[in-house]
């Protein structure tokens, strides 16, 4: 019954999510986040951008819709997290998971096929679910690579990044 998603008393059980929704300004871009940690992730590739290692960065992207191709269960439409516009012109499209599940691979697979989008994905530590992190990194040439946050910080330091954010508010 577990596997069914209920629990032994036979009700559904309902997986509690710890994010904290927030708007913040990032270079002068204001946005929605659905975490911390994702806002966290952009004020990242903010500071990569100030650093000429990017050209720009978007949190808001184009929905993928996958109807018209004849799909009809879900995902039917699907919105990255970001973009990112590399220095020489290629777009790379963030998908940030503090969870990561395998429906997100379906995702990100039918919106290469169909749209011919790559992903980093990012992830706050390889520990958690690691099966299916492993799945991500040898789903082709669709995620590029996936990237852990504590890796990517440790150069320049949380309380760095969180500089770059001039606005921070949270959303109940």
């Amino acid at each position: 019954m577990e596997r069914m998603g209920f629990g032994n008393d036979r009700m559904r059980v309902v997986r509690v999510m710890n994010n904290k929704p927030c708007i913040a300004t990032i270079g002068g871009k204001r946005n929605r986040y659905d975490s911390e940690s994702e806002c966290l992730w952009f004020c990242y590739l903010e500071m990569l951008k100030r650093s000429g290692y990017i050209q720009d960065w978007e949190r808001k992207v184009p929905v993928f819709n996958f109807r018209p191709f004849g799909y009809y269960n879900n995902p039917r439409k699907y919105t990255p997290d970001g973009l990112i516009i590399e220095n020489d012109g290629t777009k790379i499209y963030q998908e940030y998971k503090g969870n990561p599940e395998t429906y997100d691979i379906s995702r990100i697979k039918r919106a290469f096929k169909h749209y011919d989008a790559v992903f980093d994905v990012i992830v706050n530590t390889r520990k958690k679910k690691p099966e299916i992190i492993a799945k991500m990194e040898t789903a082709g040439c669709c995620i590029r690579r996936v990237i852990e946050t504590k890796e990517a910080y440790r150069g320049c330091g949380t309380s760095f990044l969180w500089s770059l954010c001039t606005e921070l508010e949270y959303i109940n």
